[in-house]
């Protein structure tokens, strides 16, 4: 398990492979937002390429792996995000 460092101090992330877990603080309501910035080198630690789906498993909402390898999401209502990574291939999916 690694706590990946974050710009925000209402998040925190969270890896421990195969998952990528995302927390904040910032409640529900109000006018407070929180968002992740997980630097490329953390997110090919855990055998993620650009391209790559990360798929919330609580939602089953996808998000894509930047070009530059890099993963910014952005926190909806104050809910956590925990992701498992996706590939997809001509042969069809496979878990990562």
């Amino acid at each position: 398990m690694k706590f990946l460092p974050q710009q925000n101090s209402a998040a925190i992330a969270i890896s421990k492979p195969p998952l990528l877990t995302l927390l904040t603080n910032v409640g529900s309501q109000g006018s407070a937002s929180a968002s992740w910035n997980i630097a490329s080198a953390d997110i090919s630690a855990m055998s993620v390429k650009a391209g790559d789906n990360l798929v919330d498993v609580l939602t089953c909402t996808p998000h894509q792996v930047s070009s530059d390898g890099s993963f910014t999401v952005q926190a909806s209502g104050g809910l956590p995000i925990v992701s498992r990574c996706y590939s997809y291939s001509s042969e069809g999916r496979k878990v990562v």
